[in-house]
């Protein structure tokens, strides 16, 4: 860095006037560090860890805000507060569909076999990025060709249930977040003097969002052997909200 004693000056990009906003924006600026020497640099993202990442001569670096003086950390404080973090959303799932109960009716002419299932979901932090304060939702679908007891003479329908989860706090590399779903009931009905006609209720899969802290989509997962004919609907109202998770770290 070279000595110089023109200060906290901004440069070529924009200027900053006393009281006014800090655009969002790459900045061109000559900083200052703490100990007085200057660096001309383009001030281009942070991810919201107390670092900010320059561009010097083409090349990028991390720097604490905390290594500038202090005008520059007042107007880097700024910076942050329009500029949300860039951050490299990535995840991986894994995701089973889980019997939680089952039972059986007989009356001879009707056989039933009814048993409710849910899905496991784990989500797992695959960017080296630090993630918090995520939103999960998700929504399940249903092939309904039973009528409780009985074949549903309307022919086969579909149903759907949707949810979500909170994942406050930090998530870093590798960390893992597991849910269960609410639960469908899937009912096998056999049916005739012989029981050779046979109806059955079929889960049809999941769908996964993710969204960050200001509501934004990070990313979407699809589960399920018929999911892709699938499209995300509009939530209702009242949909079922959980703040309860088991953590795992894994990394």
């Amino acid at each position: 860095m070279k000595t110089g004693t023109w200060g906290c000056v901004i440069v070529a990009v924009f200027a900053l006037a006393a009281g006014s906003a800090v655009r969002a924006d790459v900045v061109e600026r000559t900083f200052t560090d703490t100990t007085g020497r200057t660096l001309k640099a383009k001030l281009i993202s942070h991810k919201g860890d107390g670092k900010v990442n320059l561009e010097i001569k083409g090349k990028q670096y991390s720097l604490p805000i905390t290594k500038f003086c202090l005008d520059d950390q007042e107007f880097l404080q700024k910076w942050i507060k329009v500029n949300p973090p860039t951050l490299n959303y990535a995840f991986k799932y894994e995701i089973k569909a889980e019997k939680l109960s089952s039972d059986r009716s007989n009356s001879g002419y009707v056989k039933t076999r009814r048993a409710r299932y849910a899905y496991k979901v784990a989500v797992i932090n695959a960017s080296r990025d630090v993630v918090s304060d995520l939103t999960m939702k998700y929504q399940m679908f249903l092939h309904n060709e039973t009528s409780g007891y009985y074949y549903s003479s309307r022919g086969s329908s579909t149903s759907f249930k949707q949810g979500e989860f909170e994942l406050p706090g930090q998530m870093p590399f590798n960390f893992k977040r597991e849910f269960v779903t609410e639960a469908f009931q899937l009912d096998e009905v056999k049916y005739g003097a012989t029981n050779s006609y046979r109806r059955k209720d079929e889960l049809a899969g999941i769908i996964v969002r993710i969204y960050d802290k200001k509501g934004k989509l990070v990313d979407e997962h699809r589960f399920g052997k018929y999911i892709d004919g699938f499209t995300w609907k509009k939530p209702r109202k009242g949909s079922s909200r959980s703040s309860s998770s088991r953590r795992s770290s894994d990394g």
